[in-house]
């Protein structure tokens, strides 16, 4: 296995791509663009693989905290702390949706008065429900995405509030109740982690029924008013949520090779767990190199590597299989790539 260090991003000037740290990154397979999200307020796209800037979107007002592109539906989501989620094709915002606040796309969905708008600090878009799920303080919100078919003339609303999941993540009071990551896999699993110290696995569990305005077109049943109902599947937490760490989540990711949930936090350990163990089954800490708080998490499923970073300039790469360190592999390969 070798690695090398293809090209460092920048802006057209030569400077850094961002102003702010760099918070995010989502990539666009169709076009082969990455999107970055940053804590200067902004999203810009590049070109994968020259690095060419290709965009940059500047109507977010707080930190870009997450960025999701939906291929299925050619979209770009983003989140912030300043609370809304964005919705874009290409260099246009089709949507601007303030989570928590009522609005057209929220109005099947009773929002309780004590569940006020605030920051936003993760999504993630559920292909297999073509859902996209967001994570705040505390909360969980579910936005559908609305069929073509029911969109009328010339409207760019994208998504509709489906579901509120209440106090998702508050086992240690409102302090620690922010939703840190969320995962979807294949098998129709999410995943979720905050600052409560808590791993919980959710899942369809029934349903619940809606009424909206007959639509040509539109599947279901006509009640006697002539509206139509229809029973729109609803997430549910599954099993008992696992205390994975002795301080707050920072950072989780998925494994799909071996069905692995990743979980990263600040107590300076990295956790392997599988499914709904109960128990980790691997464990990454000070003793195996990790020296600070884990700040971000990813699996390389080409490599079958783990990425991590610990408040540090570069990455640190490790097989999870094994619980090893293999970054100074990697360096030595870079060294002889560069001589070379």
């Amino acid at each position: 296995m070798a690695m090398e260090i293809r090209r460092t991003i920048t802006s057209p000037d030569g400077s850094p791509a961002h102003d702010g740290q760099i918070l995010c990154i989502a990539y666009n397979p169709l076009r082969r663009e990455i999107s970055t999200g940053s804590a200067d307020t902004t999203i810009k796209t590049w070109l994968s693989e020259t690095g060419d800037h290709v965009r940059t979107l500047a109507e977010h007002k707080g930190w870009v905290t997450g960025l999701a592109f939906a291929t299925s539906h050619k979209v770009l989501f983003s989140c912030s702390i300043d609370g809304n989620v964005l919705v874009w094709n290409k260099g246009d915002l089709l949507q601007r949706e303030k989570v928590g606040q009522k609005s057209q796309s929220s109005r099947e969905v009773d929002i309780p008065s004590t569940v006020k708008p605030g920051p936003l600090h993760c999504l993630a878009w559920d292909a297999r429900r073509t859902n996209l799920v967001v994570g705040a303080n505390g909360h969980i919100w579910v936005y559908s995405t609305i069929p073509e078919h029911e969109m009328s003339p010339n409207s760019k609303v994208v998504i509709k509030l489906q579901t509120l999941l209440r106090d998702a993540h508050g086992a240690r009071g409102v302090e620690d109740a922010l939703v840190r990551g969320i995962i979807c896999i294949d098998s129709g699993k999410l995943y979720s982690v905050g600052y409560d110290r808590m791993l919980c696995m959710w899942d369809t569990d029934g349903s619940r029924k809606i009424s909206d305005k007959p639509k040509k077109g539109k599947k279901g049943a006509h009640d006697g008013a002539g509206t139509l109902t229809m029973d729109v599947p609803q997430l549910r937490k599954v099993g008992t949520p696992v205390e994975c760490h002795e301080a707050a989540i920072s950072a989780v990711t998925f494994d799909p090779d071996n069905n692995w949930i990743i979980t990263g936090s600040f107590d300076r350990q990295v956790k392997i767990w599988a499914g709904d163990s109960k128990k980790p089954v691997a464990v990454i800490d000070e003793a195996h190199g990790i020296s600070d708080t884990v700040t971000g998490l990813v699996y390389c499923p080409s490599t079958r590597t783990l990425w991590m970073s610990s408040n540090s300039a570069s990455p640190l790469v490790y097989d999870p299989r094994s619980a090893t360190d293999i970054t100074p592999f990697l360096q030595q390969v870079q060294c002889r790539t560069v001589r070379r």
